[in-house]
């Protein structure tokens, strides 16, 4: 093969991989469980670029994170410090997990106070909060209201001035955090 008909080749290889790559990029990866989560999935890629962004209520995450994984997606503890994780919580010597009453503790919750939320929320600086209504096997072991969000849905909803609503369906929740 001569030297011009192999760049030939290889210019029009990288031509039809950036093409495919950008209408790749530009569509709706779906992102599908047969829930009614899936249309909040679906608005939050359409309008959501760039952000950083807590979720409480799933532990699918990944949606949120958008094209090119540019948002910043991070659970915002209810207790504790900002920096805690998970692991932090299942301390022995935690107050927490001092008479659990369920086979699947979730000392990461207990003692929930919407002021230590709303610092780790700041903390974070956070842009958007996206709340999801909990499945019933995960409404056993955190509280939930009649509707099935956890309390970040109530505490976003009483403070109006901090949490501007932007989409809501059953199944989600999504709000604009105000900067402090």
């Amino acid at each position: 093969m001569n030297r011009k008909l192999a760049t030939g080749l290889a210019v029009a290889s990288a031509l039809a991989i950036a093409v495919g790559l950008g209408h790749y990029r530009a569509r709706d990866p779906g992102y599908v469980i047969g829930d009614d989560i899936d249309r909040a999935w679906s608005w939050f890629d359409a309008n959501v670029h760039d952000a950083r962004v807590a979720y409480t209520g799933t532990n699918l995450a990944f949606p949120l994170a958008g094209r090119n994984l540019g948002n910043r997606v991070t659970y915002v503890n209810v207790s504790g410090e900002p920096g805690d994780r998970l692991h932090d919580f299942g301390r022995p010597q935690a107050p927490a997990m001092r008479g659990a009453t369920t086979p699947e503790p979730t000392p990461y919750r207990e003692g929930a106070q919407f002021e230590t939320w709303l610092r780790n929320l700041r903390s974070a600086r956070s842009d958007l909060l996206f709340v999801a209504a909990m499945d019933p096997i995960v409404k056993r072991n955190v509280a939930a209201d009649e509707d099935g969000f956890p309390i970040e849905r109530a505490w976003a909803d009483a403070h109006p001035a901090l949490f501007s609503p932007r989409y809501a369906s059953p199944a989600a929740r999504i709000y604009a955090v105000q900067p402090p």
